[in-house]
Protein backbone atom coordinates (compact mmCIF):
# COMPACT_ATOMS: atom_id res chain seq x y z
CA UNK A 1 0.00 0.00 0.00
CA UNK A 2 1.05 3.60 -0.73
CA UNK A 3 2.49 4.87 2.11
CA UNK A 4 1.03 8.64 1.46
CA UNK A 5 -2.32 6.60 2.17
CA UNK A 6 -1.69 4.10 4.80
CA UNK A 7 -1.46 5.18 8.44
CA UNK A 8 1.98 4.37 9.37
CA UNK A 9 3.03 2.63 12.71
CA UNK A 10 5.46 4.36 14.37
CA UNK A 11 7.61 3.37 16.99
CA UNK A 12 9.09 5.08 19.31
CA UNK A 13 12.80 3.50 20.85
CA UNK A 14 14.60 5.27 23.74
CA UNK A 15 16.41 4.61 26.95
CA UNK A 16 15.07 7.13 28.72
CA UNK A 17 11.38 7.19 29.32
CA UNK A 18 8.89 8.14 32.35
CA UNK A 19 9.41 7.71 34.88
CA UNK A 20 12.90 9.17 34.13
CA UNK A 21 12.34 13.17 33.67
CA UNK A 22 14.27 14.64 31.04
CA UNK A 23 13.78 16.29 27.57
CA UNK A 24 14.86 13.30 26.00
CA UNK A 25 12.00 11.28 27.60
CA UNK A 26 9.53 14.04 27.38
CA UNK A 27 9.78 13.91 23.55
CA UNK A 28 9.64 10.78 23.35
CA UNK A 29 6.15 10.77 25.06
CA UNK A 30 4.94 13.78 22.81
CA UNK A 31 5.91 12.04 20.10
CA UNK A 32 3.78 8.82 20.75
CA UNK A 33 1.02 10.60 22.56
CA UNK A 34 0.24 12.89 19.45
CA UNK A 35 0.85 10.10 16.87
CA UNK A 36 -1.02 7.78 18.54
CA UNK A 37 -3.97 10.48 18.72
CA UNK A 38 -4.16 11.74 15.40
CA UNK A 39 -3.42 8.06 13.63
CA UNK A 40 -3.89 5.25 16.37
CA UNK A 41 -0.64 3.58 15.46
CA UNK A 42 2.49 4.53 17.74
CA UNK A 43 4.23 2.30 20.36
CA UNK A 44 7.56 2.93 22.41
CA UNK A 45 9.95 0.25 23.52
CA UNK A 46 11.96 1.36 26.33
CA UNK A 47 13.65 -0.20 29.18
CA UNK A 48 12.70 -2.05 32.45
CA UNK A 49 12.08 0.48 35.46
CA UNK A 50 11.12 -1.29 38.81
CA UNK A 51 7.47 -0.90 39.51
CA UNK A 52 6.39 0.58 36.56
CA UNK A 53 2.70 0.25 35.20
CA UNK A 54 2.60 1.55 31.94
CA UNK A 55 -1.13 0.23 31.70
CA UNK A 56 -2.93 3.45 31.53
CA UNK A 57 -0.90 4.84 28.83
CA UNK A 58 -3.05 5.19 25.24
CA UNK A 59 -0.51 3.17 23.17
CA UNK A 60 2.05 0.10 23.68
CA UNK A 61 4.93 0.18 26.12
CA UNK A 62 7.55 -2.54 25.17
CA UNK A 63 10.09 -2.63 28.01
CA UNK A 64 13.19 -4.80 27.44
CA UNK A 65 15.48 -6.28 30.26
CA UNK A 66 17.66 -3.35 31.80
CA UNK A 67 20.39 -3.28 34.99
CA UNK A 68 20.49 -0.71 37.47
CA UNK A 69 23.75 1.59 37.53
CA UNK A 70 23.48 2.76 41.23
CA UNK A 71 20.70 3.36 43.21
CA UNK A 72 21.45 7.43 42.96
CA UNK A 73 21.00 6.94 38.96
CA UNK A 74 17.47 6.57 37.39
CA UNK A 75 18.94 5.65 33.85
CA UNK A 76 19.35 1.77 33.95
CA UNK A 77 21.15 -0.02 30.89
CA UNK A 78 19.43 -2.09 28.62
CA UNK A 79 19.78 -5.47 27.18
CA UNK A 80 18.84 -5.80 23.48
CA UNK A 81 19.87 -8.75 22.69
CA UNK A 82 17.39 -11.38 23.43
CA UNK A 83 14.70 -13.23 21.41
CA UNK A 84 11.41 -12.17 22.58
CA UNK A 85 11.65 -7.90 22.41
CA UNK A 86 11.97 -8.21 18.72
CA UNK A 87 9.56 -11.11 17.88
CA UNK A 88 7.05 -8.98 19.87
CA UNK A 89 8.08 -5.83 18.37
CA UNK A 90 8.14 -6.72 14.54
CA UNK A 91 4.25 -8.64 15.10
CA UNK A 92 3.42 -4.84 15.89
CA UNK A 93 4.06 -4.43 11.89
CA UNK A 94 5.99 -1.54 12.28
CA UNK A 95 6.28 1.11 8.93
CA UNK A 96 9.02 3.42 10.98
CA UNK A 97 11.70 3.00 13.97
CA UNK A 98 12.72 6.53 15.18
CA UNK A 99 15.26 6.06 17.70
CA UNK A 100 16.17 8.92 20.35
CA UNK A 101 19.27 7.32 21.92
CA UNK A 102 22.42 5.42 20.48
CA UNK A 103 22.58 2.66 23.01
CA UNK A 104 20.75 -0.52 23.80
CA UNK A 105 17.58 1.00 21.81
CA UNK A 106 19.53 1.70 18.94
CA UNK A 107 20.95 -1.50 18.62
CA UNK A 108 17.60 -3.19 19.10
CA UNK A 109 16.09 -0.68 16.29
CA UNK A 110 18.63 -2.40 14.05
CA UNK A 111 17.61 -5.73 14.65
CA UNK A 112 14.14 -4.97 14.05
CA UNK A 113 14.72 -3.45 11.00
CA UNK A 114 16.40 -6.38 9.41
CA UNK A 115 13.04 -8.34 9.99
CA UNK A 116 10.56 -5.94 8.90
CA UNK A 117 12.64 -3.64 6.71
CA UNK A 118 11.18 -0.46 8.53
CA UNK A 119 13.75 2.39 8.26
CA UNK A 120 15.41 4.00 11.27
CA UNK A 121 15.08 7.21 12.07
CA UNK A 122 17.86 8.40 14.79
CA UNK A 123 17.05 11.88 16.69
CA UNK A 124 20.65 13.73 18.62
CA UNK A 125 19.28 15.00 21.63
CA UNK A 126 22.12 14.84 24.23
CA UNK A 127 25.39 16.50 24.31
CA UNK A 128 27.37 13.31 24.67
CA UNK A 129 30.86 15.22 23.78
CA UNK A 130 30.06 16.84 27.08
CA UNK A 131 29.77 13.18 28.83
CA UNK A 132 32.43 11.28 27.68
CA UNK A 133 34.72 14.28 28.55
CA UNK A 134 33.11 13.92 32.03
CA UNK A 135 32.98 10.30 32.91
CA UNK A 136 36.01 9.02 30.70
CA UNK A 137 39.46 10.72 31.61
CA UNK A 138 41.81 9.20 29.33
CA UNK A 139 41.88 10.64 25.52
CA UNK A 140 41.88 7.24 23.87
CA UNK A 141 38.88 6.36 25.62
CA UNK A 142 37.54 9.64 24.44
CA UNK A 143 38.17 8.96 21.31
CA UNK A 144 36.89 5.47 21.09
CA UNK A 145 33.50 6.44 22.91
CA UNK A 146 32.82 9.32 20.73
CA UNK A 147 33.21 7.59 17.44
CA UNK A 148 31.36 4.05 18.80
CA UNK A 149 28.33 6.81 19.15
CA UNK A 150 28.83 7.89 15.82
CA UNK A 151 29.19 4.79 14.23
CA UNK A 152 25.29 4.13 15.66
CA UNK A 153 24.10 7.17 13.35
CA UNK A 154 26.33 6.40 10.44
CA UNK A 155 24.27 3.13 10.76
CA UNK A 156 20.25 4.92 10.54
CA UNK A 157 18.31 5.44 7.45
CA UNK A 158 18.20 9.36 8.24
CA UNK A 159 19.50 11.32 11.57
CA UNK A 160 18.24 14.10 12.75
CA UNK A 161 19.24 16.54 15.29
CA UNK A 162 16.96 18.95 18.00
CA UNK A 163 18.90 22.28 17.16
CA UNK A 164 21.73 23.07 14.58
CA UNK A 165 23.85 23.48 18.02
CA UNK A 166 23.16 19.68 18.34
CA UNK A 167 23.90 18.79 14.97
CA UNK A 168 27.65 20.41 15.20
CA UNK A 169 28.39 18.33 18.12
CA UNK A 170 27.37 15.15 16.80
CA UNK A 171 29.63 16.26 14.15
CA UNK A 172 32.14 16.90 16.29
CA UNK A 173 31.80 12.83 17.97
CA UNK A 174 32.89 11.96 14.39
CA UNK A 175 29.51 11.87 12.31
CA UNK A 176 29.94 13.62 8.96
CA UNK A 177 26.89 12.09 7.14
CA UNK A 178 23.61 14.52 6.54
CA UNK A 179 21.75 15.77 9.28
CA UNK A 180 17.86 17.43 9.39
CA UNK A 181 17.89 19.56 12.32
CA UNK A 182 13.90 18.52 13.81
CA UNK A 183 13.32 20.82 16.83
CA UNK A 184 11.39 19.90 19.87
CA UNK A 185 7.97 21.61 20.57
CA UNK A 186 6.12 22.23 24.14
CA UNK A 187 3.74 20.58 25.75
CA UNK A 188 2.10 23.64 27.36
CA UNK A 189 -0.52 25.39 25.55
CA UNK A 190 0.24 29.41 25.74
CA UNK A 191 -2.16 32.01 26.90
CA UNK A 192 -3.37 32.78 30.33
CA UNK A 193 -3.40 31.41 33.45
CA UNK A 194 -6.32 30.98 35.51
CA UNK A 195 -6.57 33.37 38.40
CA UNK A 196 -6.42 30.29 40.99
CA UNK A 197 -3.28 28.89 39.49
CA UNK A 198 -1.71 32.88 39.60
CA UNK A 199 -2.42 32.84 43.22
CA UNK A 200 -0.50 29.70 44.32
CA UNK A 201 2.24 30.23 42.56
CA UNK A 202 2.35 33.95 43.63
CA UNK A 203 2.15 32.50 46.85
CA UNK A 204 4.93 29.55 46.16
CA UNK A 205 7.06 32.92 44.88
CA UNK A 206 6.12 35.10 48.22
CA UNK A 207 5.43 37.60 45.16
CA UNK A 208 5.21 40.94 46.99
CA UNK A 209 6.09 43.66 43.97
CA UNK A 210 9.56 42.63 44.11
CA UNK A 211 10.97 41.35 40.51
CA UNK A 212 11.11 37.86 40.15
CA UNK A 213 13.64 35.74 38.64
CA UNK A 214 12.53 31.86 37.56
CA UNK A 215 15.20 29.16 36.83
CA UNK A 216 13.31 25.40 36.12
CA UNK A 217 15.26 22.56 35.42
CA UNK A 218 18.02 19.63 37.46
CA UNK A 219 19.40 21.37 40.06
CA UNK A 220 22.71 19.89 38.57
CA UNK A 221 26.44 22.18 38.70
CA UNK A 222 26.49 21.84 34.86
CA UNK A 223 23.52 23.28 34.04
CA UNK A 224 25.48 26.95 34.94
CA UNK A 225 23.52 27.23 38.49
CA UNK A 226 27.03 28.38 39.70
CA UNK A 227 27.01 31.05 37.47
CA UNK A 228 23.51 32.05 38.36
CA UNK A 229 24.54 32.15 42.41
CA UNK A 230 27.03 34.33 41.55
CA UNK A 231 25.62 36.51 38.84
CA UNK A 232 22.90 37.27 42.13
CA UNK A 233 25.50 37.94 44.97
CA UNK A 234 27.07 40.23 42.86
CA UNK A 235 23.37 41.98 42.17
CA UNK A 236 22.41 41.39 45.78
CA UNK A 237 25.40 43.51 47.20
CA UNK A 238 24.43 46.67 45.10
CA UNK A 239 21.30 46.00 46.85
CA UNK A 240 19.09 45.62 43.60
CA UNK A 241 15.51 44.07 44.76
CA UNK A 242 14.92 40.78 43.25
CA UNK A 243 13.19 37.49 44.57
CA UNK A 244 14.91 33.80 42.31
CA UNK A 245 12.81 31.16 42.33
CA UNK A 246 15.16 27.59 41.51
CA UNK A 247 12.42 25.22 40.71
CA UNK A 248 13.60 21.45 40.17
CA UNK A 249 15.78 19.10 42.28
CA UNK A 250 18.78 16.83 41.27
CA UNK A 251 22.13 14.85 42.57
CA UNK A 252 23.79 18.66 43.39
CA UNK A 253 21.07 20.01 45.16
CA UNK A 254 22.18 19.74 48.86
CA UNK A 255 25.59 21.42 47.19
CA UNK A 256 23.42 23.88 45.51
CA UNK A 257 22.23 25.49 48.43
CA UNK A 258 24.92 25.46 50.76
CA UNK A 259 26.52 27.12 48.19
CA UNK A 260 23.79 29.75 48.10
CA UNK A 261 24.28 30.42 51.86
CA UNK A 262 27.86 30.77 51.89
CA UNK A 263 26.94 33.75 49.01
CA UNK A 264 25.16 35.51 51.39
CA UNK A 265 21.80 34.84 49.18
CA UNK A 266 19.26 35.28 52.11
CA UNK A 267 15.76 32.67 51.85
CA UNK A 268 14.01 36.30 51.10
CA UNK A 269 16.31 36.90 47.70
CA UNK A 270 16.34 32.99 46.24
CA UNK A 271 14.06 30.13 47.09
CA UNK A 272 14.54 26.79 46.35
CA UNK A 273 10.85 25.02 45.90
CA UNK A 274 11.99 21.52 44.61
CA UNK A 275 10.25 19.68 41.88
CA UNK A 276 7.23 20.95 40.68
CA UNK A 277 5.23 18.05 39.14
CA UNK A 278 1.86 20.14 38.45
CA UNK A 279 2.11 21.01 35.32
CA UNK A 280 -0.94 23.67 35.69
CA UNK A 281 1.01 25.53 38.64
CA UNK A 282 4.38 25.19 36.67
CA UNK A 283 2.56 27.48 34.11
CA UNK A 284 1.09 29.65 36.49
CA UNK A 285 5.16 29.75 37.80
CA UNK A 286 5.97 30.85 34.37
CA UNK A 287 3.15 33.76 34.28
CA UNK A 288 4.17 34.94 37.73
CA UNK A 289 8.12 35.38 36.53
CA UNK A 290 9.45 38.70 35.27
CA UNK A 291 12.57 36.65 34.07
CA UNK A 292 13.51 33.18 33.00
CA UNK A 293 17.14 32.83 33.63
CA UNK A 294 18.69 30.07 31.82
CA UNK A 295 22.45 30.44 31.35
CA UNK A 296 22.63 26.84 30.27
CA UNK A 297 25.87 26.03 27.89
CA UNK A 298 25.22 22.32 28.10
CA UNK A 299 21.23 21.91 26.85
CA UNK A 300 20.84 21.21 22.72
CA UNK A 301 17.49 22.16 23.04
CA UNK A 302 16.22 24.04 26.14
CA UNK A 303 12.69 23.08 26.44
CA UNK A 304 11.74 25.17 29.56
CA UNK A 305 13.10 28.50 27.15
CA UNK A 306 9.56 27.27 25.24
CA UNK A 307 7.71 26.58 28.23
CA UNK A 308 8.92 30.32 30.00
CA UNK A 309 7.68 32.09 26.07
CA UNK A 310 4.32 29.93 26.43
CA UNK A 311 3.35 32.37 29.01
CA UNK A 312 4.78 34.99 27.74
CA UNK A 313 8.15 35.21 30.31
CA UNK A 314 11.61 36.52 28.32
CA UNK A 315 14.29 34.37 28.61
CA UNK A 316 17.71 35.27 29.52
CA UNK A 317 20.32 33.16 27.98
CA UNK A 318 24.19 32.41 26.66
CA UNK A 319 25.10 34.24 24.02
CA UNK A 320 25.66 31.15 20.71
CA UNK A 321 23.97 28.31 23.18
CA UNK A 322 21.83 26.08 21.53
CA UNK A 323 18.84 27.09 23.28
CA UNK A 324 19.30 30.67 21.95
CA UNK A 325 19.73 29.88 18.57
CA UNK A 326 15.84 31.37 17.72
CA UNK A 327 16.58 34.23 20.14
CA UNK A 328 17.29 37.53 19.23
CA UNK A 329 18.78 40.22 21.97
CA UNK A 330 16.31 42.57 22.97
CA UNK A 331 13.61 41.53 20.68
CA UNK A 332 12.29 38.22 21.63
CA UNK A 333 14.55 37.52 24.54
CA UNK A 334 18.37 38.68 26.55
CA UNK A 335 21.78 37.53 25.21
CA UNK A 336 24.59 37.22 27.62
CA UNK A 337 28.26 35.80 27.67
CA UNK A 338 29.35 33.38 30.19
CA UNK A 339 30.60 35.20 33.33
CA UNK A 340 29.03 36.34 36.59
CA UNK A 341 29.15 39.83 35.62
CA UNK A 342 27.80 39.31 32.38
CA UNK A 343 24.99 37.45 33.81
CA UNK A 344 24.47 40.30 36.24
CA UNK A 345 24.14 43.49 33.86
CA UNK A 346 21.98 41.23 31.76
CA UNK A 347 19.25 41.13 34.65
CA UNK A 348 19.80 44.58 35.63
CA UNK A 349 19.51 45.45 31.80
CA UNK A 350 15.97 43.73 31.37
CA UNK A 351 14.71 44.60 34.83
CA UNK A 352 15.29 48.46 34.67
CA UNK A 353 12.66 48.44 31.56
CA UNK A 354 9.14 47.08 32.31
CA UNK A 355 7.43 47.77 29.57
CA UNK A 356 10.50 46.26 27.01
CA UNK A 357 10.94 43.58 29.16
CA UNK A 358 6.70 43.21 28.15
CA UNK A 359 7.07 43.56 25.01
CA UNK A 360 9.85 41.36 24.69
CA UNK A 361 8.30 38.75 26.71
CA UNK A 362 5.01 38.65 24.37
CA UNK A 363 7.47 38.46 20.88
CA UNK A 364 8.68 35.43 22.86
CA UNK A 365 5.66 33.72 23.23
CA UNK A 366 4.91 34.16 19.20
CA UNK A 367 8.51 33.31 17.92
CA UNK A 368 10.24 30.89 20.30
CA UNK A 369 7.32 28.83 21.63
CA UNK A 370 5.81 26.16 19.33
CA UNK A 371 3.74 23.37 20.34
CA UNK A 372 4.57 19.54 19.77
CA UNK A 373 1.62 19.25 17.23
CA UNK A 374 3.41 21.72 14.93
CA UNK A 375 6.40 19.81 15.59
CA UNK A 376 4.86 16.61 14.51
CA UNK A 377 2.82 17.48 11.71
CA UNK A 378 6.44 18.35 10.17
CA UNK A 379 7.62 14.91 11.58
CA UNK A 380 5.07 13.49 10.37
CA UNK A 381 5.39 14.47 6.62
CA UNK A 382 9.76 13.65 7.16
CA UNK A 383 8.43 10.17 8.41
CA UNK A 384 6.40 9.19 5.43
CA UNK A 385 9.29 10.83 3.35
CA UNK A 386 11.55 8.46 4.64
CA UNK A 387 9.08 5.37 4.30
CA UNK A 388 8.94 6.35 0.76
CA UNK A 389 12.49 6.79 0.18
CA UNK A 390 14.01 3.30 2.42
CA UNK A 391 11.17 1.49 3.83
CA UNK A 392 11.86 -2.41 2.86
CA UNK A 393 14.72 -1.72 0.42
CA UNK A 394 18.19 -3.34 0.40
CA UNK A 395 20.14 -0.17 -0.37
CA UNK A 396 19.05 2.14 2.22
CA UNK A 397 21.61 4.39 3.64
CA UNK A 398 21.82 2.36 6.79
CA UNK A 399 21.37 -1.23 5.30
CA UNK A 400 24.94 0.24 2.54
CA UNK A 401 26.76 1.61 5.65
CA UNK A 402 26.42 -1.76 7.40
CA UNK A 403 27.32 -3.46 4.55
CA UNK A 404 30.46 -1.13 3.78
CA UNK A 405 31.43 -1.00 7.38
CA UNK A 406 31.66 -4.71 7.31
CA UNK A 407 33.99 -5.17 3.94
CA UNK A 408 36.24 -3.38 6.10
CA UNK A 409 36.26 -5.60 8.77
Amino acid sequence: MNSEKKPLVVGQFSDSFPPIVDGVSGAVENYARLSQAAHGNSFVVTNTQPGVDDGERPYPVLRIPSLGVSRSFDYRIGLPFGLRAPRRIADLKPDLLHVHSPFAQAILARRIRRRTGAPIVMTYHTRFSFDVKKYLKADWLCKIACRLIAIQFELADEVWAVSRGAADDLAALGYSGPCLVMENGCDLPDGLVTPQRLAEARAMLGADGVPTLLYVGRMMWYKNVKLILDALARLSAEALPFRMVFAGDGYDAAEIRAYAEQAGLTDDAVRFVGKVSDRALLRALYASADLFVFPSAFDTSGLVVQEAASCACPSLLLRGSCAAERVTDGVNGFLCEESPEAVAEAVRRALSDPAQLARVGRAAQKTVYQSWAQVLQTAWQRYRAVCLLYGGRADAPGHRRRKRRLSHS
